[in-house]
């Protein structure tokens, strides 16, 4: 059974509510190549998850197959880098992170790794492909279906 969420406020006579709010998942991916950038688990860990209150629900590293990995880009599909793409993911584990939190939690998620980026970024290619992060509800609800859907086959 999954806990609510509260926020709670003060009114300006110090009365203090208690307000239940929506929640929501996100998908966090450190990808092939993360553990050469170890202060991105550092970042998400201990920055988004701890500071933010942030519920773990699934962190694990294991290696999808291609057909995961061709379901879940499958926007990419056709494109001139996709087969280059899927070789990368397919070169090692991956840590996969599901996340549950307030309804800005996707928000949460993308701006932290988008900090991160900027804030170690030493040459382009540093570590720009090495984190996805889901960038909408719908996106989430798909990632998250596939990795569990996945996983129910292991």
């Amino acid at each position: 059974m999954t806990k609510p969420y509260f926020v709670v406020k003060y009114d300006p006579e110090g009365i203090k509510t208690k307000k239940e709010v929506s929640t929501l998942e996100t998908l966090v991916i450190l990808k092939p190549g993360w553990e050469k950038n170890d202060f991105l688990l550092y970042g998400i860990a201990n920055r988004l998850i701890s500071k933010n209150k942030l519920e773990i629900l699934l962190k694990r590293e294991f290696l999808p197959d291609r057909k995961f990995w061709e379901s879940f880009y499958l926007k990419d599909a056709g494109t001139g880098y996709f087969e280059e793409m899927i070789q990368y993911l397919l070169s090692s584990k991956s840590n996969f992170f599901i996340l549950k939190g307030g309804d800005n939690i996707i928000e949460l998620a993308r701006g932290r790794v988008t900090y991160e980026r900027a804030k170690r970024r030493r040459k382009s290619s540093d570590i720009e492909n090495f984190v996805h992060t889901s960038d909408s509800k719908e996106s989430a609800e798909r990632e998250i279906k596939l990795v569990r859907e996945f996983l129910s086959k292991e």
